[in-house]
């Protein structure tokens, strides 16, 4: 019994040496899309107020022509948005230090955020504070920690399953500036327009709902506290719906007009409509959220016209 006890107790700090190990000493490949996330702080840090602020995921980084929105509204915009799979609870407080007096900040959350467990993000944001932005651990609460704890451990080991066939020219090498997924893909607004004007017909299934799937009350309430502490900094909020492919739209109506009647999302935005952002499957690749340049003129005009309106009710000039 106790050879069987040392043998166990030694089997287990054997594991834990080899995921530590895997999160820590297997060198990454550079210059990611994840990398993008420090780089963003800082256009976000140096770009002047009042400005416009895009918060979100990969539904608006790959589906906005911010520069459009600049000149129409005569501000600077920055698009925050990268990667849902970070999580809008981090994505909230790591944007929260940067916003400013006069601000105005357009939140668009995909709509998963609303009732899946990627709000607290998923294996994309270990692979964010392990790789390039360890200092956003700061951001992490208890729960979310513990939520992440499975993600960590499937991190570590895909870690080791990648390193094999990655060499050092790989690690070292620049990564391809022709793909919407690295560091250098974004332009001087945040926007990942090397997309555009490329042809992409890369198959994708259309996101249903689950029988598990409900609204998360912690989401709701936490998007309305980021609207307070907003206005406590002396800018102003508006909660708007992101763009969906329309087969994806429909299988999630349901819960779509659910979260359209929510008591805090009406508060929020008494003019939020989903549909207005429901668009073609044609112009859609890869995921429901990433639309073609198409997509992205038509999904801008759709934003404009909403900030627009925000600005006359707001009588913002």
């Amino acid at each position: 019994m106790k050879s069987f006890l040392s043998k166990s107790v030694i089997a287990f700090i054997l594991v834990i040496l080899i995921l530590l190990s895997g999160l820590f000493l297997i060198p990454d490949k550079k210059n990611t899309v994840l990398y993008a996330v420090p780089d963003k702080n800082k256009l976000l840090e140096h770009t002047p107020s009042p400005r416009i602020v895009f918060v979100g995921g990969s539904n608006l980084s790959l589906g906005l022509d911010s520069k459009r929105i600049s000149e129409k509204f005569s501000m600077p915009v920055v698009n925050m948005g990268i990667h849902a799979g970070f999580g809008l609870l981090f994505i909230l407080n790591d944007v929260m230090p940067y916003i400013r007096k006069d601000d105005l900040i357009i939140l668009v959350p995909e709509y998963q955020q609303y009732f899946h467990p990627v709000y607290y993000g998923d294996i994309t944001l270990v692979s964010l504070l392990v790789e390039a932005y360890p200092e956003g651990c700061k951001h992490l609460s208890t729960k979310q920690f513990l939520t992440l704890l499975p993600n960590i451990v499937k991190y570590s080991g895909t870690k080791w399953v990648r390193f094999p066939r990655n060499t050092w020219e790989d690690l070292s090498h620049k990564a391809e500036v022709d793909s919407g997924y690295t560091r250098f893909a974004f332009n001087q607004y945040g926007d990942s327009e090397i997309l555009w004007n490329k042809k992409y017909n890369i198959p994708f299934y259309p996101q249903k709902l689950g029988p598990e799937d409900e609204i998360n009350p912690e989401m709701i309430r936490d998007i309305l506290s980021f609207k307070k502490s907003v206005e406590e900094k002396g800018g102003k909020l508006l909660l708007l719906p992101p763009v969906y492919q329309e087969t994806s739209y429909n299988n999630l109506k349901p819960m779509i007009e659910e979260i359209k009647s929510n008591p805090v999302i009406q508060e929020m935005n008494p003019d939020f409509e989903p549909s207005r952002y429901m668009l073609p499957d044609s112009i859609f690749y890869d995921t429901p959220y990433h639309i073609n340049k198409q997509g992205v003129d038509i999904r801008t005009t759709k934003v404009i016209e909403d900030l627009s309106k925000f600005f006359e009710k707001n009588n913002i000039k």
